[in-house]
């Protein structure tokens, strides 16, 4: 059950535009919007949304105009992150407008 859960969390981290050391660079930009998803790898609700925000993010792959990630909280640098934007529960989502 580990294996599968952690291959579907690689799955859809693939589909969005895993955040850490790069987010200031990537989803502070000044022609593009960010929408990004705040987790916890533990946590249920974000387990259930990953279906959701996989398709979600497939629609914006390559888009000029929205980027789509995501941020673990509990990764190194992820931690930081969450903390410099408030992020308080499970999962939750800020939009970054350009």
């Amino acid at each position: 059950m580990k294996t599968l859960l952690l291959a579907g969390l690689m799955h859809a981290a693939a589909s969005s535009v895993v955040l850490n050391e790069n987010f200031d660079a990537e989803v502070i930009h000044p022609t593009r919007s960010a929408f990004v998803l705040f987790f916890a790898p533990w946590c249920g609700h974000c387990k259930a949304m990953k279906p959701s925000w996989r398709e979600f993010a497939k629609l914006h792959a390559g888009s000029a105009e929205l980027l789509v990630g995501e941020v673990d909280c509990t990764a190194s640098g992820g931690e930081a992150i969450c903390g410099r934007y408030e992020v308080e529960g499970y999962p939750s989502l800020k939009f970054f407008e350009a």
